[in-house]
């Protein structure tokens, strides 16, 4: 189980669970007993990709943030499909990875829209009624909103999650006050992730970054903190939702240690469950670098480590566990090799590059969160080039930084916007053998073409479902032949192109049975021989694909 959502049924006797890991909801009695369970892998209605928020209704209906299909579903409490919709009808409401569910006592609906940086509201019908926020980190404005929670008088509170602060509204969109900071001191946030209310009127708000759960009054005063970083009762690992019920017991979904914890309203551990979702040996792994004589790095993501393997899949060894200090990694999400060997990897929520020996000694390590040059806010891609100059896709600044091997800041290109020398999230990037380099610019939905100092040279794709669109790509490379292939992840497939971007193949599953189809396909890699390698990271497992892409093999070990 990876839980991400919860929510709390009136009658206190179940409690609903977004399994994120799994694509399925599972209700669970309230000490734990699993009394229900609905849902897979899939984009018919009933089904679920990444489900990651859930709310019930004035009504007791069940209202799911679907968020890899991004859409909105709706069940009876017995997981009977009732409705659905994406808003889609009217292009000002069409959502992009809705993660928040909030419903007002009148029975509207908030979403949080995320990657869209904004709250949508909705009646309980799906029409749209009103939308707020655009990019940025001005009052009224959002960075990646994960969590919306509504009052019982009306009043909207967003856990504007990468701005890391609390932002309050009224019932419209109206800017109200905001509280928090980035920081580790009360009343900071590090990526703070949903927020609750309980009966007698405070607002509990999982602080996930620093493992723990702040208590606040209605105006942002704060009251207490529970928890620390860990796994036994009572500590946490990047919690992402809390839940209260009628009786003021505290629900969190733990979501890195794979459980539920209740609390009593003191803040007692009283129960916890739950079973780790990640399966075989990798847990949400991205990262994909080779070296020439076909030696094989991935970044196992959740499992907060490098694993050096054969191309076979025979693990090596690995290092890493999760944390802040040398050879410790917070959600590592890209690895790179240079011509030496030596390893270099995104680490991506520690906001730092660090550079390893092929084995995984420590050598050094540069950056920290922030927007000046040198700096970093989530570094998602990495490259490095035959000079041995390191590129990094710098995600939600929205740019490339140039490095030498040691650290020292070169330069840097792109600004966040659609123009074709801007960028909007980028992740993966590549270089080819003459030099270019290759962004998968995410959220403009298009691969981006560069010279290494950052003039443009083409783009390929627009946002779409038809052949040659993409869906939030993520990862790119490209053959020995100049062949382009890219992960386009949303629309769960791999598509490839000539080197003038003219579409030559795609495929969407693992083998000949269709009903193998990819989950949130991420990285990609080409070896010299023309193998292609997939991070098919929702699957938790890497596929290793032949010339023609008849199969896959799976990497895990």
């Amino acid at each position: 189980m990876y839980p991400h959502g919860i929510a709390v049924a009136p009658d206190n006797k179940r409690v609903y669970v977004a399994d994120s890991g799994a694509s399925r909801i599972r209700v669970f009695g309230p000490q734990g007993n699993l009394l229900q369970e609905w849902g897979k892998e899939g984009g018919e209605a009933g089904d679920f990709r990444n489900p990651l928020g859930i709310a019930i209704g004035p009504d007791g209906l069940i209202y799911v943030a679907d968020s890899g299909n991004s859409r909105i579903q709706v069940f009876t409490p017995e997981g009977i499909f009732r409705s659905m919709w994406n808003g889609s009808d009217t292009p000002a409401g069409e959502l992009l990875i809705p993660i928040g569910l909030a419903l007002s006592a009148d029975g509207m609906v908030y979403v949080a829209d995320t990657d869209n940086h904004r709250i949508v509201k909705f009646d309980k019908t799906g029409k749209l009624l009103s939308a707020w926020g655009k990019p940025g980190n001005k009052s009224g404005e959002f960075f990646r909103p994960f969590g919306v929670a509504v009052d019982q008088t009306g009043h909207v509170y967003v856990a504007d999650t990468y701005n890391h602060r609390i932002q309050k509204f009224t019932g419209d969109g109206a800017f109200l006050s905001e509280w928090g900071r980035e920081g580790i001191k009360t009343g900071e946030f590090s990526y703070p992730k949903s927020i609750t209310f309980s009966p007698s009127g405070f607002l509990y708000v999982p602080d996930c970054a620093n493992s723990r759960i702040q208590k606040f009054d209605l105006n942002g005063k704060f009251i207490t903190a529970l928890g620390s970083g860990g796994s036994s009762p009572g500590e946490f690992r990047s919690p992402s939702v809390t839940a209260i019920d009628h009786q003021g017991m505290l629900y969190v979904a733990d979501a890195d240690n794979n459980r539920i914890q209740k609390f009593s309203e003191d803040g007692k551990p009283v129960a916890q469950w739950g079973a780790r979702s990640c399966k075989d040996t990798f847990c949400f792994p991205e990262g994909l670098a080779m070296t020439e004589d076909g030696i094989f790095y991935v970044a196992d993501t959740e499992n907060h480590r490098i694993l050096r393997m054969t191309k076979e899949g025979k693990i090596l060894d690995h290092w890493g566990q999760r944390g802040t200090g040398p050879g410790e990694f917070n959600l590592p999400q890209a690895v790179a090799l240079d011509s030496k060997g030596f390893v270099y990897i995104a680490d991506t929520y520690n906001n730092r590059v660090q550079k390893f020996t092929p084995t995984g000694g420590f050598l050094a390590q540069w950056g920290r969160m922030g927007k000046e040059s040198g700096e970093f806010l989530s570094p998602m891609g990495i490259a490095v080039d035959r000079a041995g100059f390191v590129y990094i896709a710098d995600t939600w600044n929205h740019r490339i930084q140039k490095f030498d091997g040691n650290g020292a800041f070169l330069g840097a290109w792109g600004k966040e916007g659609e123009g074709k020398e801007e960028l909007s999230g980028p992740h993966g990037i590549h270089i080819d053998k003459d030099g270019h380099i290759y962004v998968a610019d995410t959220n403009n939905n298009r691969i981006q073409i560069y010279t290494t100092e950052g003039l443009f040279i083409k783009s390929i794709g627009r946002k779409g479902k038809r052949l040659g669109d993409f869906l939030r790509p993520q990862g790119v490379a490209v053959g020995l032949d100049g062949s382009i292939y890219a992960t386009d992840t949303l629309n769960r497939r791999i598509q490839k192109f000539d080197r003038n971007g003219v579409l030559l193949s795609m495929w969407n599953h693992a083998g000949p049975d269709e009903k193998d189809e990819f989950s949130f396909p991420t990285q990609i890699l080409v070896d010299k021989e023309g193998l292609v390698y997939v991070s098919d990271t929702g699957n938790h497992r890497i596929l290793k694909f032949a010339k023609g892409v008849q199969a896959a093999d799976r990497l895990n070990p």
